[in-house]
């Protein structure tokens, strides 16, 4: 017998997929989470009470004409079971060790300081009137141009304006402009998704490897169908910083040397910064990865494209012969490996230059520690993983492709050495 459906699970209307098959969200209204699910499980759902997995699989498959059997029932009966969405398994925390724990907040702690969702819902209506307005966005255009002007021939000037880094008056207005540009980055996620009708959860702050920031969680933003508002939502926080820098811009060059114009200096880099460098990126899971995922209608575009490399670099190494993850289209399968091509390398950079500095940041004994949690976990961890399935999958290495293999990586690794 299959398990009951928690009462607290609502089931909505998905976008489609990239094929054009439809799909549908499941709601979990007690944690806050969304699953995605196609039209045979949708077609499941209603007849759930059923219990049996025959009967089930019975009436589901007089419903959309095609076979349905009981396994596959049963499959997506386990599958509502370990995430928690049945009453096999009553809604809680997974069980993690005190050092698994410790492992997964110290890269990326989240502190909620509480819903804004009253004062979005407030605002939201008439920012928005002024917002979507043809004469607002002309004006910021024009001042854009105007700044832009302005800085380009005033660039010496822009840039000795600029507080030093090195004292504690300059780290404390960058740490100022810094925060003010978060905010604003922040409240425009907030504002964009309530304007789609989408719920603001909690806002707070999260540190990032020992750097605070602020984050909001726009989750609800999963109930929309239209992928083209979600996109906006991700856009949003990246347009607010813009529309700061913009105006810090335009501003700076008319102000009396002082801290206001320092300030509108520092404005301008930081929030340009943040938004080019940072937030645009589509290679971490910040808003330029969501954008890109929204952009092409992959959802869960990271583990795809990860599974999808992982195939690619088995047959190309040992001949394997297993199945493909998924099938796709042959652009966007190009698309998905490219982006994983590009992603590892940046990756194993980044957390590798993360490491060293950590290990540089305070006394020896804790850098050490935190550089071997850093270099273990999102480095090491992964190399493990991935050598652990080669061995899993010994028996079905071609014994020609394979010798080629470790040979090349012998000289490789003894290059390294050498």
């Amino acid at each position: 017998m299959t398990a009951p459906l928690r009462s607290s699970l609502t089931v909505h209307r998905g976008p489609a997929e990239w094929d054009g098959m439809p799909t549908w969200t499941i709601h979990d209204t007690v944690r806050s989470r969304f699953f995605r699910i196609g039209w045979i499980e949708r077609a499941m759902l209603r007849h759930w009470k059923l219990g049996d997995p025959a009967d089930i699989a019975k009436a589901t498959a007089n419903d959309l004409g095609i076979e349905i059997t009981p396994n596959t029932v049963a499959e997506f009966d386990l599958f509502l079971a370990a995430n928690q969405l049945s009453d096999s398994i009553p809604p809680q925390p997974a069980r993690q060790s005190v050092l698994t724990r410790l492992l997964h907040s110290y890269p990326f702690l989240r502190i909620p300081l509480g819903s804004p969702d009253r004062l979005v819902a407030a605002i939201t209506p008439r920012l928005m009137a002024v917002l979507l307005s043809p004469l607002f966005a002309l004006l910021i255009l024009l001042v854009a141009a105007w700044g832009l002007i302005q800085t380009y021939r005033q660039w010496d000037v822009f840039v000795a304006t600029l507080p030093p880094l090195a004292t504690s008056s300059g780290l404390a207005m960058y740490g100022l402009m810094l925060i003010l540009s978060a905010v604003a980055h922040e409240f425009g996620h907030a504002v964009a998704a309530r304007h789609f009708g989408c719920r603001v959860g909690q806002m707070g702050i999260a540190i990032i490897v020992m750097v605070p920031t602020l984050y909001s969680d726009t989750t609800d933003s999963w109930k929309l169908t239209d992928s083209r508002q979600r996109l906006l939502i991700g856009l949003a926080g990246i347009g607010a910083e813009l529309l700061l820098a913009a105006l810090a811009l335009s501003l700076w060059s008319h102000l009396p040397d002082g801290a206001f114009r320092s300030g509108a200096v520092t404005l301008a880099t930081t929030a340009l910064a943040t938004t080019l460098v940072i937030n645009l990126s589509p290679f971490m899971r910040f808003d330029g990865y969501f954008i890109l995922s929204d952009l092409v209608n992959i959802p869960n575009l990271q583990e795809r494209a990860f599974a999808l490399f992982r195939w690619h670099l088995r047959r190309l190494l040992f001949a394997i012969n297993i199945p493909v993850p998924e099938t796709l289209p042959k652009k966007l399968r190009g698309i998905l490996l490219g982006w994983a091509l590009i992603t590892i390398p940046y990756r194993a950079v980044l957390y590798l230059g993360i490491a060293l500095l950590v290990y540089h940041s305070v006394f020896k004994l804790a850098g050490i520690a935190l550089f071997l949690v850093e270099f273990g976990w999102f480095l090491a961890r992964p190399c493990w993983r991935e050598l652990r399935a080669w061995w899993l999958l010994r028996d079905a290495m071609q014994p020609r492709r394979l010798s080629m293999t470790m040979a090349l990586l012998g000289a490789g690794f003894l290059a390294v050495v050498i």
